[in-house]
Order: C-alpha cells, then sequence, then structure tokens
C-alpha cells in the first residue's frame, strides 16, 4: 500500500510539474500575441513616418514551428518555436525569448546579446499589465554590455512589442494602437487638423477613394467645440470599431483610415456630434 501510494504521489508531482510548464509557456506566449487578424499600428515619435501590421494567416510545420504572415506577404515575418522562441522568418535569426527573466541572456540577430533589464507591471493604454524591456549590445551584460546597448525593446503581456528606443536615435518607436483577438487599444487612426479654417456647419465627407483596398481618408468640419463620436459598423448594424470619441474644437479634421484588420465588404461610418447623426457608406475590397 505504501508503495502504491508513493508512485501516486510522484505520478500526481509529475503532472503538477508539466502543468506548470504548460502554464509558464502559455503566459510567455502572450508577450506575442498572434490571433488572426490582431493589429498594430507604430509610429516613429518626431516624424511623421508610420506603418501597420496586420496577421493574416499562419501556418504549423511538423515541428511545432508556427509561421506567421502580416500584411498578405508571401514570406513568414516571424516564426515562434516550441518554446516560444521568436525568429525571424527572413534571416532565421533569434530575436526573443518570451518566457525569459531577469537572469537569461541569449545571442539575438545573429551579432548581438540580449537580456531582460527590466519586468515591471504598468499601464498600457488602458490595461495594467507586465511589460519586459529587453537590451540588445554587441557585447555581452558581464563584459559592459549594458555601457553600448544598441537599442531596447519592450514587450507587453496581452500587447506585443510597445517601443523600441535607439541609444543614437531620439526617434523612438511607439505603438500608437492595435486590434487584439477584436479588442481595440488606442488609436488606429490617423487624424489631422488643418489650421486657420473653421467650417459653417458640421460635415462628414464621403471617404476617398472609395471603393478602397488598404487605406481611405475622410473629412469631418466642425464649426465649434463639440463632443464627437465616430464609429464603424457593419452591414447588420454591429459596431466593429470605435474611431474616435473626444471633445474637438472648431476646424476642419482629416483621418486616415486603416481597414487591413477587417473583412471584406460594405461598411458604415457614422459621427454623432451636437444631436445631429451623419452616415457615409464605405466599401473595402479585400
Amino acid at each position: 500500500m505504501k508503495i502504491k501510494t508513493k508512485r501516486m504521489i510522484l505520478i500526481l508531482a509529475g503532472l503538477c510539474w508539466f502543468t506548470s510548464i504548460n502554464a509558464q509557456q502559455s503566459d510567455s506566449l502572450n508577450f506575442f500575441p498572434s490571433h488572426i487578424g490582431d493589429f498594430w499600428r507604430y509610429q516613429k515619435v518626431f516624424s511623421n513616418t508610420s506603418w501597420t501590421l496586420t496577421l493574416t494567416r499562419d501556418s504549423l510545420d511538423i515541428d511545432g514551428n508556427r509561421y506567421l504572415f502580416y500584411n498578405n506577404e508571401s514570406m513568414p515575418l516571424r516564426v515562434i518555436d516550441s518554446l516560444n522562441n521568436v525568429y525571424s522568418g527572413y534571416t532565421n535569426d533569434l530575436m526573443y525569448v518570451l518566457g525569459a527573466d531577469t537572469d537569461t541572456t541569449w545571442f539575438a540577430f545573429g551579432h548581438l546579446w540580449a537580456w531582460v533589464d527590466t519586468i515591471e507591471v504598468r499601464q498600457v493604454f488602458t490595461k495594467m499589465t507586465t511589460v519586459k524591456t529587453i537590451n540588445f549590445s554587441p557585447l555581452h551584460p558581464d563584459s559592459g554590455g549594458s555601457d553600448f546597448i544598441s537599442f531596447s525593446d519592450q514587450l507587453a503581456a496581452g500587447f506585443g512589442k510597445i517601443r523600441t528606443d535607439f541609444t543614437e536615435d531620439p526617434q523612438y518607436t511607439t505603438l500608437t494602437g492595435c486590434i487584439i483577438e477584436s479588442d481595440t487599444f488606442g488609436i488606429i487612426t490617423s487624424i489631422e487638423q488643418q489650421p486657420g479654417f473653421l467650417p459653417v456647419k458640421i460635415s462628414l465627407s464621403q471617404n476617398f477613394p472609395n471603393p478602397f483596398n488598404s487605406t481611405t481618408q475622410f473629412i469631418i468640419d466642425l464649426p465649434k467645440m463639440v463632443n464627437i463620436e465616430l464609429n464603424l459598423f457593419n452591414i447588420l448594424g454591429q459596431k466593429v470599431r470605435r474611431i474616435d470619441k473626444a471633445l474637438r474644437g472648431p476646424g476642419r479634421y482629416t483621418y486616415l483610415l486603416d481597414l487591413n484588420a477587417q473583412t471584406g465588404g460594405i461598411y458604415l461610418l457614422q459621427l454623432t456630434a451636437d444631436r445631429q447623426f451623419i452616415q457615409r457608406k464605405i466599401i473595402y475590397t479585400k
């Protein structure tokens, strides 16, 4: 009876260990979301450069490596192995060890040492989450690498990469908005105010171009300061995105709308401002 009891204890301990390892690996994947349709918009601060990424498809090989294809490209941009390590799809170089702690180092991009510098809990957009700051240097951290950092990436659980800082370039890259598992965070639409123009009435222009297959623009005119809400609905009347909700002053606003994360079809753009409702039909051909 004692032998059977000890054997049962060992089996349960093994199951607990296996479950714990799987849970840790699952948690580490949160630092690199990879659901089909996930969308990110990045901007280089102090410049007008911005770009978007949409995960459009993936594939799995017999070794458990997952290939991630973005923006309908024919080549995978990233590869995640069974241990949740992230590689470049172009060069096969290791980029991130998602499960790394502050005592972990690895060789990245084929020529740089990488390590987790800090792990902290802080707010990203409207959510409190864990953020890892990863440093990259030509030198190992034990050999003075901390004094010669080439750049640093910040990975946030539930968001992925949220910022890149280059040591010799003040124009850091930041995540301005994203859609993760259909949840929208931040601003994923570019808004530009035209100075010196005072409209006479509230209006919402037809988008241009229309139809479109990636991005489109439209204009809102506001003759006075007013609370506005701008939403996008599908043909069934279901809200698929809140584009803007803010108190905006008088002027003309140009919006750049990116629908790479949505399926092709007919959508309704609806502006609510000062008890007025204005709709425009837009056609997205994907």
